[in-house]
């Protein structure tokens, strides 16, 4: 790998997710379907990567093209193929009114969470989501509602 394409794959680590998705979109014209830094780091460095690599050659591509013509991949799907596909049953949505006490008893100790309007309240704190102030609990980071047995 050249020197100069390894510095910059070595400064993307130092950009923000919103950084590396600007970069993504000036190199490609499209925009990214993730903010996770690691994959966006992935997909930079492999498109810096590739920029300088020549295209295939003509007889690479014929070469291609011979393969191809033999094998036995199927391209379209059998016309008898069944595409009915059962459809997923959705559960219901959890709706926690405010006002509304959960308890939960965690290594011994009993902990109370008071839905709100737009959080919850625990410790005289209130919080974005349920599963925030499990991971307060516990320390680490728990699903909320099967932390709270809701799920």
């Amino acid at each position: 790998m050249r020197k100069n394409v390894a510095d910059k794959i070595e400064k993307l680590y130092e950009l923000s997710s919103g950084h590396l998705m600007t970069e993504y979109t000036r190199l490609t014209g499209e925009s990214y379907y993730t903010r996770n830094r690691k994959s966006l780091i992935r997909k930079i460095a492999w498109l810096y990567q590739t920029a300088d690599s020549p295209p295939l050659s003509q007889m690479a591509l014929d070469r291609v093209d011979e393969l191809v013509k033999d094998s036995k991949l199927r391209t379209k799907p059998p016309q008898d193929f069944n595409f009915d596909i059962p459809k997923r049953t959705r559960t219901k949505k959890l709706e926690l009114k405010p006002g509304t006490i959960l308890t939960k008893t965690y290594n011994g100790e009993d902990y109370e969470v008071v839905i709100l309007d737009r959080g919850f309240l625990w410790d005289n704190k209130i919080f974005r989501s349920i599963s925030a102030v499990a991971k307060a609990i516990t320390g680490s980071h728990w699903n909320g509602k099967l932390f709270f047995g809701l799920k």
